[in-house]
């Protein structure tokens, strides 16, 4: 299961004739955590609006007088059965635009962190859920969830979920406040992870440090 992931905002390609690689130099604030604020993309008003959300869903029902643990990750079977999902898969849908995630495999003797990105570098977007929930000081607290499916293929190696990243065609439906559930329904199981290249963060360690006697020089 990915820990973090990157979106570089101000992203800029290079020479396309150059070996393509995910950068692993970010902008200030460009690599999330959960507990952190992050961008998302939800539709209000008819418009797509970005909106800075905290990672780690808290639902709406919660009380402000005791804590609650936010819930990073959403697991796609879940979602329609949960109490804490139900409200925000039917209405509350959103996509956290992502350049590329970090995840870790066991390997003998120690474990191996992975990079995944496009082979383009372009910016992909997993499925989200989120909520608002009352604060102590009467503030409303906005946040969200990734939403995961069973991993398939060689991302099981990773773990038994995987991110959903939806295909492109598929944005704009699960954003869609009134789309058939069913159809929604449909879209966990779709993932477009087999799109994305797989990299060792050592290779791009190296890949970097390479470039960069190459500027130097």
């Amino acid at each position: 299961m990915l820990a973090t992931y990157t979106f570089n905002s101000q992203y800029q390609p290079t020479n396309l004739n150059e070996v393509r690689l995910p950068a692993l130099r970010l902008l200030e604030g460009g690599k999330f955590h959960a507990d952190q604020f992050a961008p998302v993309l939800i539709k209000e008003y008819e418009q797509l609006r970005l909106k800075f959300f905290r990672w780690g869903l808290i639902p709406a029902w919660s009380k402000p007088s005791r804590p609650t643990k936010g819930r990073p990750y959403a697991a796609a079977d879940h979602l329609f059965n949960h109490t804490v999902y139900q409200i925000p898969v039917r209405r509350q849908r959103c996509l956290i635009p992502a350049d590329g995630y970090y995840v870790e495999a066991a390997s003998i003797p120690s474990k191996q962190t992975f990079k995944l990105a496009r082979p383009d570098e372009a910016t992909f977007c997993f499925a989200g859920i989120y909520d608002s929930s009352r604060q102590k000081d009467g503030s409303t607290l906005h946040t969200f969830s990734i939403v995961t499916t069973p991993s398939n293929g060689e991302m099981t190696r990773f773990g038994l979920q995987m991110p959903l990243v939806l295909p492109k065609k598929y944005e704009a439906l699960w954003l869609n406040p009134n789309a058939n559930l069913r159809r929604i329904s449909d879209l966990l199981y779709t993932s477009a992870n087999h799109e994305l290249s797989i990299h060792p963060v050592r290779e791009l360690q190296l890949h970097e440090m390479e470039r960069f006697e190459q500027v130097a020089a």
